[in-house]
């Protein structure tokens, strides 16, 4: 047995034990390290943290530049005879199912 060897298991003043958290075997407190989530595990071993852990969010502007009211139906007002539409009439023919301007053209006139 070497010197080297014989040395690994005997007592060092400040250097403890302790079990390597990924492979379960016994190692150093001089030749462990503690990773960024926690885990201690023997020097050369350890895993660096991910590049995509940094990356902060851009706020996003989803605001409306010039926001103005739906229109709410205000200046609607209906009967059987015809419509007012913001202060303009629109007759209703006489079958009830066409709305008619004075300017419009039905199939009866051609």
């Amino acid at each position: 047995m070497s010197r080297r060897n014989r040395n690994q298991s005997c007592y060092i003043p400040g250097d403890f034990w302790r079990i390597d958290d990924l492979s379960g075997f016994r190692i150093r407190a001089s030749n462990s390290v503690k990773m960024w989530n926690g885990l201690i595990v023997a020097r050369g071993t350890e895993d660096v943290r991910n590049q995509q852990d940094f990356v902060r969010a851009v706020h996003d502007n989803q605001r409306v530049p010039d926001p103005r009211p739906e229109y709410t139906g205000e200046g609607l007002r209906m009967d059987l005879q015809g419509i007012t539409i913001d202060n303009v009439d629109v007759k209703i023919d006489s079958t009830g199912d066409q709305f008619l301007d004075h300017n419009q053209v039905t199939a009866d006139s051609l």
